[in-house]
């Protein structure tokens, strides 16, 4: 970064504070110097910070998201996909006016945050652990209630615990959310509020479809019948 970018992204309009770059600059080094895997380096067109990629949470998160998508055991990617999550302590660069360090060119993985939550949630409700799905959910819903996918989530989670009301809560709050935008619930959200306020039991909410695995004679045969353009085979 070069010194004139850092003055315009600290002092904005005050570029005669150019001056004084120089001296921050060494008291962050001051502040590294005992940090074997830090380094501020000072190159011909201005300030270079090397740091391992793996000190850099957003790095880390993908990793551990990609790592969690690839098949496997499921309590695997659960474990995966918790530590990518609990990196997270709050959204994306919230205390740091993001117009000043790169405006638009900064690009926010809140969505993919969200995603991933979702996935884990999904994989914790199939597995029957509905607390950590509820009590994870319950935080992402309050901020952005019209998100139809963690809604539903959300109420599958508490409906698995018992709490029929606060599940009927969610949906009554999330459909408030949508009619500022026009819309309304889709039809798995208004079936989960319907099968709570019949007090249906959890068994009957539809669960995540499981994966086709183990099957190695099976998927041979159908192969096989592909190859001899056969259009339908019976397994």
């Amino acid at each position: 970064v070069t010194t004139e970018r850092l003055t315009e992204i600290v002092w904005g309009d005050n570029p005669e504070r150019r001056s004084l770059v120089r001296g921050y600059i060494n008291k962050l080094r001051n502040a590294f110097r005992d940090a074997d895997d830090v380094a501020i380096e000072t190159t011909a067109t201005g300030y270079l910070l090397r740091v391992r990629e793996e000190q850099i949470d957003t790095i880390r998160f993908d990793r551990l998201r990609a790592q969690a998508l690839q098949p496997g055991d499921p309590r695997h990617a659960i474990s995966l996909l918790r530590a990518a999550v609990d990196l997270w302590r709050g959204w994306f660069l919230e205390d740091i006016d993001i117009d000043r360090v790169g405006g638009t060119d900064v690009i926010s993985p809140d969505a993919s945050y969200v995603d991933a939550v979702g996935n884990l949630a999904e994989l914790e409700l199939s597995v029957g652990d509905h607390r950590s799905a509820r009590d994870r959910l319950r935080r992402v819903v309050r901020n952005d209630p019209a998100r139809q996918r963690l809604a539903e989530l959300l109420m599958r989670a508490l409906v698995a615990n018992g709490d029929r009301v606060e599940a009927i809560r969610v949906f009554r709050s999330t459909s408030d959310a949508l009619a500022k935008d026009n819309m309304e619930p889709g039809p798995v959200l208004r079936n989960l509020a319907a099968r709570a306020e019949r007090g249906e039991p959890a068994s009957s909410l539809p669960s995540r479809p499981g994966g086709f695995t183990g099957r190695t004679a099976e998927l041979h045969e159908i192969g096989v019948a592909a190859a001899d353009g056969r259009r339908a085979v019976w397994v």
